[in-house]
């Protein structure tokens, strides 16, 4: 199985470790999200795929990459073509 597939196990994964890896509480990130905890498990589980509204959510208060959570590409923060506009700016000024 490939890093860039979207399937509710690998985007699972993922999230766990974006989780993990900031210290982020299960508990707190469903109320968060506004989501039940038993959704959130769902998810964690590899057994529900992420809404697109939980995933802007995901993007917009912790800065993850959506296009990382749900197919593995780029990073997990930010985006590359974030990175790009900003190294264009850059350029200009």
């Amino acid at each position: 199985m490939s890093t860039h597939d979207y399937t509710p196990k690998e985007v699972a994964k993922r999230l766990k470790e974006s989780m993990r890896n900031n210290g982020i509480r299960q508990a707190d990130l469903a109320k968060e999200l506004g989501i039940s905890a038993s959704t959130l498990s769902g998810h964690l589980d590899g057994k529900k795929y992420i809404s697109p509204e939980v995933a802007a959510v995901l993007a917009d208060r912790h800065g993850y990459n959506i296009e990382f959570l749900v197919a593995g590409k780029g990073r997990l923060f930010g985006s590359d073509e974030m990175d790009a506009v900003l190294r264009m700016e850059e350029s200009v000024c």
